[in-house]
């Protein structure tokens, strides 16, 4: 009878921490936070405190089942955020919330890891603008925000910067965007999997022919596909111009460039400073002001 208890206290800690981030995520899409899914002290707070009910649960179970618990950050490999080096901290909050309930655990070693699990947590919150959108919300021609809350951040925000992050092309060459710094990129995220991307393809060539001739501007089509084999197929069937490169680690990718759904597109000046534009439409109207917008 024991071990039932402590097998169900187990899964209810289990359902708890996956529980957590899913609640947090369904109230940003009530309260219309921005680009919630790309805040990085989400992932943080949401384990904290999963961890935290779930050794609460398990507060009298005997620490030798308490790794188990640790199966909970499955959920994080659904939502994007399980990739290396982020996976430390997602380790280290699990960690802390679970001290913080143990018994046997001395009270200053508790708040230790509540002032550390603090501080590393609000790092993270305010390295990031947090913004209300409110209907209507968007932007402008000139990147200011309308109809939108900003509650902390954006104005103080440096410009967003190509992270020095590693692809691979075709023939395995490693390839960094910071390799065409005095270029003006335009950037494509897709995967072959991806509908929309596959729909979007005919007339991101039409752009690319279009504008053949401007030397100063460079295409780069950078493949989200965990299978290298599905994509060198479709493009030794379809052979798309521009440069074509492969991420080896989609879940860093999408945190670097700070995206979550597919076909993304991105614009950088020759600064390698870059903007976020969603859809190919947006990109094409502000690709034909490339040289303005990054002015101040």
């Amino acid at each position: 009878m024991k071990t039932i208890k402590i097998i169900l206290k187990i899964i209810l800690g289990i359902i708890v921490i996956i529980a957590i981030p899913v609640l947090l995520f369904l109230l940003s899409e009530v309260l219309l936070i921005r680009d919630f899914i790309t805040l990085k002290w989400f992932p943080l707070v949401s384990c904290l405190i999963g961890f935290f009910l779930a050794g609460l649960i398990n507060r009298k179970t005997n620490p030798i089942f308490i790794p188990i618990l640790y199966l909970g950050l499955a959920i994080y490999v659904t939502l994007r955020y399980f990739f290396f080096p982020f996976i430390l901290l997602l380790i280290l909050f699990s960690a802390l919330g679970i001290l913080i309930t143990r018994d046997e655990i001395m009270k200053a070693y508790k708040i230790i890891s509540a002032v550390l699990a603090i501080t590393v947590f609000s790092y993270f919150l305010f390295s990031q603008p947090l913004i209300i959108e409110k209907e209507g919300y968007g932007t402008n021609s000139n990147k200011d925000l309308y109809n939108a809350k900003v509650l902390w951040g954006l104005s103080n925000q440096k410009p967003a910067t190509l992270p020095k992050e590693i692809f691979k092309d075709k023939n395995g060459q490693s390839v960094s965007l910071q390799d065409f710094k005095g270029k003006d990129l335009y950037i494509t995220f897709w995967a072959t999997w991806c509908g929309p991307c596959i729909a979007e393809k005919p007339m991101l060539e039409e752009l690319k022919e279009s504008l053949k001739d401007d030397s100063t501007l460079v295409f780069i089509d950078i493949s989200v596909d965990k299978d290298t084999k599905a994509w060198l197929d479709y493009l030794d069937k379809n052979n798309p111009t521009a440069i074509q490169l492969i991420t080896n680690n989609e879940n860093r990718t999408r945190s670097n460039f700070r995206f979550d759904g597919i076909p993304f597109n991105i614009l950088a000046n020759s600064s390698a400073i870059f903007l976020l534009s969603n859809f190919l439409f947006s990109s094409m109207c502000i690709l034909i002001s490339l040289g303005d917008i990054f002015k101040n």
